[in-house]
């Protein structure tokens, strides 16, 4: 095996989902987040650009709300972990709020068993924030 699975004890798929204000300004670690795509330590990278009118997605929910059902199957049926980072009113909440959703649409779940289910993600750490305001 090749990539993250070789290299870190086979963690399984990775998805980073990365949101910037600007594309031009804000990509700090773009080469590096590129260099783990291309050896395969991550396996999908996606970007939101808040301020970019061309930007794709413009916020981190956005792009969970648009690929939730490949993100909600691999928590859902793979057992993969999220982890938050970023600002608790805006960030923190738009993507708990995204998932919630998420896991509805994609499972059958009606509002409540999903928020259910989120809150056991995150009881068995499975779901980490490291969230400020």
């Amino acid at each position: 095996s090749s990539g993250i699975n070789a290299e870190y004890g086979g963690v399984g798929h990775v998805t980073l989902i990365t949101g910037n204000r600007y594309r031009a300004l804000d990509s700090v670690y773009e080469k590096e987040f590129q260099e783990h795509v291309t050896k395969e330590r991550l396996n999908t990278w996606y970007r939101a650009f808040s301020r970019d009118e061309d930007s794709q997605w413009r916020y981190v929910q956005d792009v969970v709300r648009d690929k939730g059902e490949e993100l909600v199957n691999g928590i859902v049926d793979k057992g993969a972990a999220v982890y938050v980072c970023g600002d608790a009113k805006g960030l923190g909440a738009g993507v708990w709020e995204a998932f919630v959703e998420m896991v509805g649409k994609w499972t059958g779940r009606s509002r409540e068993e999903s928020e259910v289910f989120m809150k056991e993600m995150r009881t068995s750490k499975r779901y980490c924030e490291d969230i400020w305001s």
